[in-house]
């Protein structure tokens, strides 16, 4: 799938979450595969969402996450933090989106913003009976 480069999308916020003690290792910071796992559900909110805004173009199609290229940890994230996963198309080809997640977290009474990590995931457009199909998207 030959995928052209997309510059100057605008990032939307896919989901926030505060996160809470179950998410958390013995030192109160969260484990990497709870993040890592919300970097998927944010790239997967992303296409519902983008599915919702090109119903004509995307009519029948479905995007689904079918790999996560990366996820960086660029620093802990603590329990009592909010993140915000903001999430950007990068990349475009005939079945397939890739899209960058960057996660942030709002810690503390004065809630001053850290970027926390960052993502890369594809997702691919599918049919009903979950076949590969050209999705219709354009930028």
């Amino acid at each position: 799938d030959k995928q052209k480069t997309i510059s100057g999308a605008a990032e939307r916020c896919s989901q926030r979450l505060m996160m809470m003690p179950l998410h958390t290792n013995p030192r109160g910071d969260i484990f990497g595969g709870v993040l890592a796992s919300y970097v998927d559900r944010a790239a997967a909110e992303f296409a519902r969402d983008l599915r919702a805004t090109n119903a004509k173009a995307l009519k029948e199609t479905y995007l689904f996450v079918t790999r996560i290229l990366e996820v960086q940890f660029l620093a802990p994230v603590k329990r009592g933090d909010t993140l915000g996963f903001y999430v950007k198309e990068t990349a475009l080809g005939e079945h397939s989106l890739v899209v960058d997640v960057r996660v942030t977290a709002e810690r503390g009474r004065d809630r001053k913003e850290l970027s926390v990590a960052s993502g890369r995931v594809v997702l691919v457009a599918v049919d009903k009976d979950r076949k590969l199909v050209e999705h219709q998207i354009t930028v």
